[in-house]
């Protein structure tokens, strides 16, 4: 009653992309000073001959706040954990990064990326150490969120520090073409970014055969309850994403709502969960269930980073489609 849709990675991420970011301990230079524009600094695009000529540059962050990097950041920090995902994409190592050993290592999405990697855990996204970062000597750190805004004034004490604010509203391209320019690579970025648009497109081609066929993304309580997503990553694919009003959901109320395919997230005790709900006649008389279409997918595919994205889109495609 279930099926679990394989790891499906674009090749322009898993082949090439670990450039060697991460380096030799470097000196603490830049500074930061508040500023009230919110937008990010033009940046020349650097190439092989203009390289070195880009540095030092100054990038504005998403916080307003003006940054100058004297020269091509190598140890960088990344303390909202999800920017790890960014950062290798971008062919970049970073030396340190929140929520690593309980959370980023234990990813399969991530893993081509990860594999050959060394990364140092600096703390729970909660509970952020200070201290390793200090020994980790970063010459950039990259923060951001509601969530880290009490460490700014610390983080900025240690190295320079940029504010990346993912916004649900912009997306995750504005973040990444921000982090690109910060660590000198903005024409990795634009060829992702044309790879992942062309994919995006092919996906919502090939999903146009399939009709009103009704979905619900779905994130079991581990009883009998789901917390439902809405249309995020896939707005623009023409799929009948049926959403949900504070997103809580009870079996009952997934039963009127009655999607033809489930897409449930695959974490550990998941067969578990599902287990129990085949005893239950109001999951198995879902049509969903009758049809065999529960699928599962990895918990990175609930990120908003590229590599989730390209995964989520690739393998709900894949699901609806063969």
């Amino acid at each position: 009653m279930k099926k679990i849709i394989g790891l499906l990675l674009s090749v322009v991420m898993l082949t090439g992309i670990l450039a060697g970011c991460a380096g030799t301990p470097a000196e603490n230079s830049g500074t930061s000073t508040p500023e009230s524009s919110l937008s990010t600094t033009d940046v020349s695009e650097p190439d092989e001959n203009t390289a070195e000529a880009a540095w030092p540059r100054t990038i504005t962050d998403d916080a307003g706040n003006e940054i100058v990097l004297e020269k091509k950041p190598e140890r960088i920090v990344a303390i909202n954990y999800t920017y790890l995902d960014y950062l290798l994409v971008l062919g970049c190592q970073p030396v340190g990064v929140s929520s690593y050993e309980n959370f980023l290592a234990k990813q399969t999405v991530l893993e081509p990326l990860l594999e050959n990697t060394s990364i140092e855990d600096i703390g729970k996204w909660n509970s952020i150490s200070l201290e390793k970062i200090v020994e980790l000597e970063p010459d950039l750190i990259i923060t951001g969120g509601s969530d880290f805004e009490n460490l700014y004034q610390d983080l900025v004490k240690i190295a320079p520090t940029i504010s990346v604010n993912y916004s649900q509203d912009t997306g995750w391209k504005p973040t990444f073409q921000l982090m690109a320019q910060s660590i000198g690579e903005e024409e990795t970025a634009q060829a992702y970014i044309a790879e992942f648009d062309q994919g995006y497109q092919q996906a919502k081609e090939k999903l146009a055969s399939l009709g009103d066929e009704s979905i619900m993304f779905l994130v079991s309580d581990r009883k009998t309850g789901f917390n439902a997503f809405g249309e995020g990553k896939y707005a623009d694919l023409g799929l009948n994403i049926i959403t949900v009003e504070g997103y809580q959901l009870s079996l009952e109320g997934l039963a009127e709502l009655n999607p033809y395919h489930i897409f449930l997230q695959n974490f550990d005790g998941i067969d578990d969960v599902i287990s129990e709900l085949e005893n239950n006649r109001v999951w198995t008389s879902l049509k969903a269930v009758e049809n065999g279409n529960v699928h599962l997918l990895e918990p990175w595919a609930w990120s908003n980073s590229p590599t989730a994205i390209s995964y989520a889109v690739e393998a709900v495609s894949k699901a609806l489609t063969e």
